[in-house]
């Protein structure tokens, strides 16, 4: 499974080294599936680029550094990127160290108005649900699906980071 698209019984070219993956096992401890699923996708903010040419940005607020030369860089103009854009959207994956994702794999994303973000439910009632990531960062959420307090999912949807809101087209509860 990449990002929920099931691809069963063949090689998938769609994974890259440094992607996390979670692979699942069979009663006899055969493989029987990997799955990938980013951290983060959405725009990077307050970029910062070191003199060992490590990045350190946000996306929704969660602080990402990048690890020159270990993590990976995908779709940039070079490899790795002599700068980020600030609003540049990018897909996450990484390790979490207390309130930040040390990125192992980064992809930049073209055209895309769909993004991505996990956390726990607070809050939740008919018209939303209050966000607490990971690092203790809030986002308000407006969505039709209202997950009970206390579970943690991913959302995916638009955001306005002008008022903090991310409007939710698919709530997904994760494991």
């Amino acid at each position: 499974t990449i990002d929920n698209l099931v691809s069963s019984g063949k090689c998938d070219d769609n994974l890259s080294v440094g992607m996390h993956v979670r692979l699942k096992t069979d009663s006899n401890g055969k493989i029987s599936s990997v799955e990938y699923n980013d951290e983060l996708k959405g725009p990077a903010s307050n970029v910062a680029l070191d003199s060992n040419g490590n990045f350190t940005f946000e996306v929704f607020g969660v602080t990402v550094t990048t690890s020159n030369p270990e993590t990976q860089w995908k779709d940039f103009a070079s490899t790795p990127p002599a700068s980020i854009a600030e609003g540049k959207i990018v897909e996450v994956s990484g390790e979490w160290q207390g309130g930040s994702i040390i990125a192992s794999y980064v992809e930049a994303q073209a055209n895309l108005t769909e993004f991505e973000v996990k956390g726990t439910v607070s809050n939740s009632d008919a018209a939303g649900f209050t966000l607490t990531l990971r690092d203790g960062g809030t986002i308000e959420v407006v969505a039709s699906e209202n997950p009970a307090n206390g579970t943690f999912v991913e959302i995916k949807g638009t955001y306005d980071s002008i008022n903090n809101v991310f409007t939710a087209n698919k709530v997904e509860i994760e494991d």
